[in-house]
Formats: C-alpha cells, structure tokens, sequence
C-alpha cells in the first residue's frame, strides 16, 4: 500500500518493511534473530533453523526491491547466547551476495559484543534519511520511523479473535511491526494513531 508520510510516498510492504522510493531505502525493525540459539542453549533440541523463515523473507524484499540502503531500527537478535557468533555468521553469509549498505539502529536488545560479527553493518545510534529520522524508539521531537513496540490489531468475529502485526502511523511517526517471524504482537491501540495491519500479502487500514 503506498501513503504519503511528511510529505513523502512511502510504501507498506505486507512483510512488515516499509520502501522509501526516493532515497531506495528499505526499512525494517525488530528481527530478534537467537530466539532458536536461546532455546538451544536451555536444552531444547531444534533440528530446523528457527530464524529460516525470516530470512527468507528478508532476501525477498531485498531482491524484489533492490534497494541502495537497507536499514534495521534495532533488535536485530533477541538476546545475547554462546551460540549467537555462529547465529550472526549464518546470517551474515546471507547477504553476502545482496549489494544493498546495511545500518543497524542499535536496540535495547541489541548487545555491543555481537557487533563484530557484523562486519558488513553500520552501527550507529540513529540514521537520518532527509528530514527523517530511523531510530529504535520513537524520537518525539522528531519525524522519525521506529520499532520496539511490535504494533498489532486484534480483530473478534464471534468466538474467534484474530491478532494482526501493524503499521501505527501518526504526523510525525511510524512504528513498524515486528519483521520477525517468531516476535510477538502488542495488541493495546493507542487512538492518536491510524493502523493498517497486515492479512497474509495484504495491508487493510483498520
């Protein structure tokens, strides 16, 4: 779906990314890659990679959209494991043949010790795109895209409720939904802002 957000045409992609086309820039939030390595680490044996899926998905958008810049606002991994290296290294051979810059906004899951393993990122505290700003948090006096909340919607039909990841959009920001696949949704609406939450590949304004 595209919208106009600070005067500017953006696109809401139903994997949970939104596309700035002016500047090509691919924006996403709260990957929360490790969740399988901390299960891992508690004993739990896991024969398939947890974070596949997201992934998968990930290199969709990048290679259907082909953008110059693709940036992440925050927890990119989910917590801090003896196996995370080995997690960021997979996913770092992933994108070895993606042209795109990447810039990691950090998180507060996000952990300074795993940033090595994450050669091909730019690290840094928030990345400005024009008059914007992408950020972890909201910046409230900014314009700004951010993450951390995990929007969603929850939708009844009689006996069955449905819970939907979701934009959460005001005048000066939007919160993306969680990117991962395995993240959680936070269903509390707040009423200053406009949803439009994602139905399998479609966006409906709530």
């Amino acid at each position: 779906m595209d919208i106009i957000f600070n005067t500017e045409p953006i696109q809401l992609l139903a994997s949970g990314a939104v596309f700035l086309k002016e500047s090509s820039s691919l924006i996403l939030s709260d990957l929360h890659l490790g969740k399988g390595t901390q299960l891992q680490d508690n004993g739990v044996p896991l024969i398939d990679q947890i974070d596949q899926s997201t992934i998968d998905k990930l290199l969709l958008d990048l290679k259907t959209l082909k953008p110059k810049q693709c940036i992440i606002c925050g927890d990119l991994i989910h917590v801090k494991t003896k196996n995370l290296a080995q997690q960021l290294s997979w996913f770092e051979n992933k994108l070895q043949t993606i042209k795109s810059t990447f810039i990691l906004t950090i998180g507060n899951h996000d952990h300074k010790d795993s940033y090595k393993h994450l050669p091909s990122f730019k690290i840094v505290e928030n990345y400005k795109i024009n008059n914007m700003y992408c950020s972890h948090f909201n910046l409230d006096q900014k314009v700004s895209i951010s993450g951390h909340v995990h929007p969603g919607v929850k939708i009844k039909k009689g006996r069955i409720t449905k819970y939907f990841k979701a934009f959460a959009i005001s005048k000066s920001n939007i919160t993306l939904p969680s990117y991962g696949n395995t993240a959680g949704i936070y269903s509390k609406l707040d009423p200053s802002k406009t949803y439009y939450y994602i139905n399998k590949n479609k966006i409906i304004k709530f």
